[in-house]
């Protein structure tokens, strides 16, 4: 009985089949440092672009304020002061005049019923530094006190001892942002339907208010 061969055995070991393979790895590895020298820019160039610039994506965390009555142990008296209530996060890379008018929005949307805030501008002065003006607008349908549903327009928010106080409070240290350490404003002036705000009863917004 003839011995037992596999065809497939038999082929793999003729001289052709190691001619073949040894051709194989000699161009692969005639290749290989090519593909390399190929593949390296490739590489590089998708890491350069996955890699954010130090700048770039950065957020700034502006705070939110309003107020509480507290009782000061050391002066014996309730006071009401100021308190951080939120923070919001906007691009670093924007210019102040942006970033001031992203507090404006979320004063409005978190603490006024959406009451129109509007930076009116920003003005250079000499013994204070850079000012923003602030004016607060009615709504185009008021036409006076009680023409308007309750705290649809900022004369609502002008009204009562407490109610002004925190008004005054809301405003006023959200827009200096006395713990924030990146550039910002020096001082502020609130303005009212584009006019001054005076000495009014309830709210103390007058005048040039400094960080």
């Amino acid at each position: 009985m003839p011995p037992f061969t596999s065809n497939r055995l038999t082929e793999s070991i003729t001289p052709t089949n190691h001619f073949r393979t040894a051709m194989t790895k000699t161009r692969f590895n005639q290749f290989a440092p090519r593909f390399a020298l190929l593949l390296i820019p490739v590489l590089l160039l998708c890491e350069c672009r996955r890699t954010v610039p130090a700048e770039e994506g950065r957020k700034a965390e502006l705070t939110l304020y309003t107020s509480r009555d507290t009782f000061l142990a050391d002066k014996n008296l309730h006071s009401t002061v100021p308190v951080p209530d939120r923070t919001i996060a906007v691009d670093s890379s924007l210019i102040l005049e942006k970033k001031i008018r992203a507090m404006a929005d979320s004063l409005s949307a978190y603490y006024f019923n959406g009451l129109s805030i509007e930076l009116a501008g920003l003005d250079t002065i000499p013994e204070a530094g850079l000012v923003a003006r602030i004016d607060l607008r009615e709504k185009e349908e008021y036409s006076g006190p009680g023409s308007l549903p309750s705290y649809q327009s900022w004369y609502d928010f002008f009204q009562g001892s407490a109610g002004g106080t925190n008004t005054t409070i809301t405003l006023r240290e959200s827009f200096l942002q006395p713990g924030y350490e990146g550039s910002w404003i020096n001082g502020v002036i609130f303005l009212y339907q584009g006019e001054p705000i005076g000495e009014w009863d309830h709210i103390r917004l007058q005048g040039l208010i400094r960080k």
